[in-house]
């Protein structure tokens, strides 16, 4: 058996809160979404382990959870609220402008993120990348750059204060403070 596609199973869980207010919306039974939400997952770490590529995770996933509500009104004979196919829609057509508006607005941050990145001085930037892009352990790069791990974790602290204060002046949003 394939193992499961980690980019599938990192999407699902960023996406679960969604993607569960998409069913609970459906079904309007708390524990009728969650088990519909756990079919979804095993649908989707199914097609993870054949191989399966998505871009747009959430329009896919949205559309296997329908498929399961549809079986799921079929089959449950304590079911009242069926919608209909328009309503269906009318609900994938908001959850998709919500994706949309939410992709945006990350993408944006990233944006901003990017430019007050290039603003830090080379060493806070030394530092960053150290932690970030290379993954390092405090440690590690406390002894590449000859300082303690405790100087490493304070800068890092400090640097991300700047990084939010500067993504905040950015989009002229509350903390953020004069340049």
């Amino acid at each position: 058996m394939n193992e499961t596609n980690p980019a599938l199973a990192r999407m699902l869980l960023e996406q679960r809160d969604a993607l569960f207010g998409y069913l609970l919306a459906l079904v309007r039974n708390w524990n009728a979404a969650e088990e519909l939400f756990q079919e979804v997952s095993l649908v989707v770490l199914q097609k993870g382990q054949e191989g399966l590529e998505v871009d747009r995770f959430g329009p896919w996933s949205r559309e296997i959870a329908r498929r399961l509500v549809l079986n799921y009104w079929k089959t449950s004979s304590r079911t009242r609220l069926v919608l209909s196919t328009p309503a269906l829609d009318s609900l994938d057509r908001a959850f998709e402008e919500h994706d949309e508006k939410v992709e945006a607005r990350r993408q944006e941050r990233l944006h901003q993120l990017r430019r007050c990145l290039q603003s830090l001085p080379d060493h806070p930037r030394r530092v960053v990348d150290l932690r970030y892009e290379e993954s390092l352990p405090l440690q590690e790069i406390a002894r590449r750059l000859g300082r303690s791990a405790g100087s490493v974790q304070v800068a890092l602290s400090r640097i991300r204060m700047q990084l939010h204060q500067c993504t905040k002046r950015l989009e002229g949003g509350p903390g953020a403070s004069p340049a």
